[in-house]
């Protein structure tokens, strides 16, 4: 060779390595010549002989190292297609020469106006191989591929231009847009590796061309037999990554690999089960194949493949316990080389499947910690959300996790901010600065589906964070996708904003509305939730709240305890009263009481008093095992225990005696309005212990000054020791009371205000006959007294109509009542009347100037159903229909004290009939 000229030399090399037919020692013999004259090389000898060497597979880096030094003094005379031959070979050889790299990148940046089809194809392969991460080139060349893309020919590889860009992911839409275009019209002619790689890169690019994929899929069922596993496993990935719905491709490709299962490498493996996961193919034959082959060589998997067959099953909710433990295994010993799409996704698919693994878990956690500020917005979302479905206290972690996902909030898309808040409420971390960094982007949700959005709604509720901006962004937002809701987003809507108090305007009808339409998929916890959420808002839809009623009663079987609690006590809240409903319930909780805790004891106690509902086996029942427990009752089930007690007149000795005790002991930490009703139910039942006794009378002085009208009036009628100085603190409301009542009948529509700012919806017994004294309303002699007891004792000696109709006890307030009036003329006009409360039927209807007000602590009770109400409607319109100028005497008594509303009421009496008196009777005061 050392004889060969130049040419000579460069020619033969050329035509040796074009044929792939030359020897070792021929090669030896060709590299010798060329490190003699390398120094005379000329640019096109450079590139030739990069070259040649690329298609021999030399390894002689000497002679590269002195090629390449050339290349560098003779680069800027380089031509197009010398630098793409060259950049070509350096890619087929591995050969990094960084400063003559750097210096050929330039060039070919320089050069890619003149470069041709096949420049541009090389060029773009070569650099992904070689992991050239200019921007500005590649930006160069996407222009020049999209500029020669059509003169493409049979030798120029849209397929390897295609691959390249996305192997460095390059994203660039139109450009895959143009290269689909053009290997759709070439795709007869394209080989099976063509076809794969292009339709890869396409799944990179996340790019979906319809046509191309249609084209391929039938292209791909024609010629089959052409393709390896590699060849059918990436372009059942990409059908999955851009989620190509073709069944009958996807299984082929899986029926093809499963043939020759035993043959299929890790990725092949993972690929497919990813696939069959993305299209929800649930292929149990030959999922179960790709886990057996999973298992045998699942010392081949590495992060990418762990990852992704992880998270198929997760998708695919398949608990395969041999293969996850596999995966775990092999998880815990590949971490330190888990990118951070591998951690999020493997701890994903493990919480997506409720498998525990500790160990794994453990190393986990700690692996996220380390590369924490790695993680993306996905990734963040994905981990919290992880942590909270597996129940992971990892403080370190969750810590790391807001640090993160405060300082990259802008980035999060809305399924990340639902996710992310969804986590740390369900693990009740309160972090406020986290809550208000993803409140600060509460206007994404406007692009969120329904289920975030009430996920997102949720997780602020759960944790208290109060936001009256959020909260209304998200009442517009969920008005506008109020048709798209399911049956959880609905009830999680609900429960949001009764768990807050935020009163949702439209909205809540709306929910109702669309509640109503799709009642039947709702489960246990979104029935009670919703009905609880209803109550909490004090909104009654009863044709709604009917229909929930039914559906609780067809699925109480699906009831946990907490759902039946939840069911009866809004039921009672909102005083609807349904005994089917509680007996279906008092049949459910009689299975499992001894689960009961003291929050479910206390609240089916207080809502079978709220309603009276009377089931002795159940009342037995939740007495029992409220004993059994009592130390664990907080102040709240305590009280409401004994009101429920003292509603029902239930003297449960033992049960009595556990509350009094206990309610002695913790008395300091009641709030007023629990002491208060506690202390009205024990005296209601004379029942008060001495140490109860004790205590109530301690603590009312000690309190004194921070009672308000209500507890005030409730004590002074139940701890008689401290009664006097109550009734002085009682007194300033009497007054505020007494001035605020109507002057005239037309003039009544400010007594609202003065119920609410007075805040009492009975002033007791002892408040009630002060302030009737001070309305100038006196008691009736003792002759009316005793013919009003007989009446009323007569009238429940007779039974109680409503119980029988409708199983269900009630607290019955019957009112008598007596007028011996004289007309103008002289003339006699007399009567009695007896009303009891909740009968409307048969009465009349109330004249225009008498009305009821609502209450401010039960304001859903209608007034206009007291006995006193409809005792005075009766005896008015017989008044109305005489003539004016009445004299005379009306006399009245009710069995029980009269609320706020009916005290305004005899006020009004008074203020139509100026010329009578109008006399009152309490029978509570009077209980012989």
């Amino acid at each position: 060779m050392l004889e060969f000229t130049l040419q000579d030399l460069t020619s033969s090399a050329w035509a040796f390595a074009a044929t792939t037919m030359a020897t070792p020692a021929l090669s030896a013999a060709l590299a010798e010549g060329s490190r003699a004259r390398v120094h005379q090389f000329a640019p096109r000898d450079v590139a030739s002989t990069f070259w040649c060497a690329a298609r021999l597979g030399s390894d002689d880096r000497q002679l590269l190292d002195l090629i390449a030094q050339r290349g560098l003094e003779t680069m800027q005379h380089f031509k197009a297609q010398d630098s793409s031959n060259t950049l070509w070979a350096m890619a087929r050889l591995v050969f990094l020469h960084p400063t003559f790299l750097q210096q050929l990148s330039e060039q070919i940046l320089s050069q890619l106006e003149t470069f041709g089809p096949q420049d541009t194809s090389n060029g773009a392969w070569a650099s992904a191989r070689l992991l050239i991460r200019s921007s500005k080139l590649w930006a160069a060349l996407s222009e020049t591929a999209q500029r020669t893309l059509p003169r493409f020919g049979p030798q120029t590889k849209i397929s390897n231009t295609a691959w390249a860009f996305s192997t460095m992911e390059a994203y660039d839409g139109p450009l895959f847009q143009a290269f689909a275009a053009a290997s759709l019209a070439k795709l007869a002619e394209f080989s099976a590796q063509d076809k794969a790689n292009t339709v890869w890169a396409l799944g990179k690019q996340e790019l979906l061309h319809p046509p191309f994929m249609d084209a391929v899929a039938a292209e791909s069922l024609r010629r089959l037999e052409e393709y390896t596993q590699q060849h059918a496993s990436n372009i059942a990935w990409c059908f999955g990554k851009l989620l190509v719905h073709s069944p009958q491709l996807v299984t082929a490709l899986g029926q093809k690999i499963q043939a020759q299962i035993g043959e299929a490498q890790a990725q092949t493996l993972s690929s497919m089960a990813r696939c069959f996961a993305r299209l929800a193919m649930r292929d149990w034959n030959f999922l179960g194949a790709v886990s057996q082959a999973a298992q045998a060589r699942m010392a081949q998997f590495g992060p990418q493949e762990i990852a992704n067959s992880s998270w198929a099953l997760g998708m695919l909710v398949m608990a395969d316990k041999s293969l996850c433990e596999g995966l775990a295994d092999a998880a815990h010993k590949a971490l330190p080389s888990f990118l951070v799409v591998h951690l999020s996704n493997t701890l994903w698919a493990f919480a997506a499947l409720s498998l525990p693994h500790a160990t794994l878990f453990e190393a986990m956690a700690e692996a996220c910690v380390a590369k924490i500020s790695a993680f993306g917005s996905q990734s963040l979302s994905a981990t919290a959300w992880s942590c909270a479905k597996l129940v992971l206290q990892k403080p370190r972690l969750m810590e790391a996790i807001s640090a993160q996902c405060v300082a990259k909030v802008e980035s999060f898309a809305p399924q990340n901010l639902a996710n992310t808040s969804w986590a740390f409420a369900k693990l009740l971390l309160k972090d406020d600065h986290l809550m208000s960094a993803a409140a600060s982007q509460v206007a994404k949700l406007w692009e969120a589906i329904p289920k975030e959005l009430s996920s997102f709604a949720w997780a602020f509720a759960k944790v208290a964070h109060e936001s009256e901006a959020v909260f209304s962004t998200i009442r517009d937002i969920a008005m506008s996708k109020i048709g798209q809701c399911d049956a959880q987003s609905l009830s999680n809507l609900a429960w949001c904003f009764g768990t807050l108090l935020i009163q949702p305007g439209p909205l809540i009808c709306a929910i109702a509305e669309a509640s109503s339409r799709c009642l039947h998929t709702f489960d246990a916890q979104e029935l009670a939730n919703s009905v609880w959420a209803f109550a909490r808002l004090l909104f009654i839809d009863k044709t709604l709240c009917d229909a929930i009623s039914a559906m609780c009663i067809s699925k109480m079987g699906s009831f946990a305890t907490q759902n039946s609690t939840n069911t009866a006590w809004a039921f009672a809240v909102l005083g609807l009263r349904s005994k089917q409903l509680m007996d279906a319930i008092c049949a459910a909780v009689l299975q499992s009481t001894s689960q009961l805790i003291p929050q479910e004891l206390a609240n089916l106690s207080w809502s079978c008093a709220k309603i009276g509902f009377v089931d002795e086996e159940f009342l037995r029942a939740l007495g029992g095992q409220a004993v059994k427990i009592v130390t664990e009752f907080v102040t709240q089930d305590l009280a409401n225990s004994a009101w429920a007690l003292a509603t029902l007149m239930e003297r449960r000795v033992l049960l009595l005696k556990a509350l009094s005790q206990e309610s002695a002991r913790k008395l300091p930490n009641f709030l007023n309005q629990e002491m208060s009703n506690s202390a009205w139910a024990f005296a209601k039942l004379t029942e008060m212990s001495t140490d109860l006794r004790s205590a109530l009378e301690a603590e009312v002085q000690r309190r004194m000054a921070s009672l308000d009208a209500q507890a005030l009036a409730n004590l002074s009628d139940s701890v008689e020791t401290c009664a006097p100085q109550l009734m002085a603190r009682l007194e300033p409301f009497l007054e505020d009371f007494v001035g605020g009542l109507p002057r005239l009948a037309e003039r009544n529509s400010g007594f609202s205000e003065v119920l609410q700012r007075v805040g009492v919806d009975n002033f007791g017994i002892a408040g009630t006959r002060a302030l009737l004294a001070k309305m100038g309303i006196p008691e009736p002699g003792k002759d009316f007294l005793q013919r009003a007891l007989r009446r009323v004792q007569q009238t429940l000696d007779e039974g109680d109509a409503r119980k029988d109709l409708w199983g269900l006890a009630h607290k019955r307030v019957l009112c008598y009542g007596e007028w011996d009036v004289q007309l103008p003329d002289g003339q006699p006009l007399r009567g009695t009347l007896l009303r009891e409360n909740g009968i409307r039927m048969g009465h009349a209807s109330p004249p225009a100037w008498l009305r009821a007000f609502p209450t401010p602590i039960n304001s859903l009770i209608g007034r206009d159903l007291c006995g006193e109400f409809q005792l005075t409607t009766g005896i008015a319109v017989i008044l109305d229909s005489a003539q004016e100028g009445l004299t005379g005497e009306v006399r009245l008594f009710s069995n029980s004290t009269p609320c706020v509303s009916c005290l305004a009421v005899l006020r009004q009496l008074r203020l139509r009939f100026k010329g009578l008196r109008v006399y009152f009777a309490n029978g509570e005061f009077y209980p012989e």
